[in-house]
């Protein structure tokens, strides 16, 4: 389940970082404050995909109110750093005003909206030292709950003007070979990737 987490944070940022309106500079998707659909802050980000995914049910947090607001921190469990998955939560919170967030996105790696000049994408976990805090990994309670959890829609991704696979596998984080393995029907015709329409739906792996 917390797989898909990091798959549909993928899919927030693609949309952001290829759909800005304008004034906002191609690639620079980070706005404080905010929380989609065009720009996110690191907390914007996380929340929205929690809440789209049904995984957290609540106000919009902050790097600080996750770890330090009652009804917010007891919507997760905390992580061992060793213990991490794909999906759980890292979080850096000096106080409540500065601090940062991210969705761990492999061994030693996150994915986050960073800030207004970096933008959206990825960044090493043990080489990011913006903050002297140690990170904290959260997994949300309804990710592991032993009910049935809920299902999300398939992470799709819709084709915009001038969209290519290339540029769609590589917002995604993931192999143009893995993505045209996962859309055997996409291009026109089915199997020329070369070719998309806009408003074509490009299926994450």
């Amino acid at each position: 389940m917390t797989s898909t987490v990091l798959a549909h944070a993928q899919t927030l940022g693609a949309h952001a970082l290829g759909g800005q309106p304008s004034g906002i500079a191609p690639g620079r998707a980070y706005v404080f404050g905010t929380e989609g659909p065009h720009t996110y802050d690191c907390s914007g980000l996380a929340w929205r995909d929690l809440t789209d995914l049904k995984l957290y049910r609540g106000s919009r947090f902050t790097t600080y109110t996750i770890l330090h607001n009652p009804a917010t921190r007891g919507q997760f469990v905390t992580i061992a750093a060793t213990a991490a998955k794909v999906g759980d939560l890292v979080v850096w919170s000096e106080n409540s005003a500065h601090g940062h967030m991210g969705i761990v996105s492999g061994p030693d790696q996150f994915y986050s909206a960073e800030s207004p000049r970096a933008g959206i994408g990825y960044q090493r976990i043990s080489t990011f030292h913006v903050y002297p805090v140690s990170p904290v990994f959260l997994r949300p309670k309804l990710a592991q709950s032993s009910g049935s959890p809920v299902t999300p829609k398939p992470v799709t991704h819709k084709v915009e003007p001038g969209d290519t696979l290339y540029d769609i596998a590589k917002a995604w984080g993931v192999t143009l070979t893995a993505l045209e393995h996962a859309n055997p029907k996409a291009g026109h015709p089915a199997g020329n990737f070369d070719i998309l329409y806009a408003g074509d739906l490009i299926r994450h792996p």
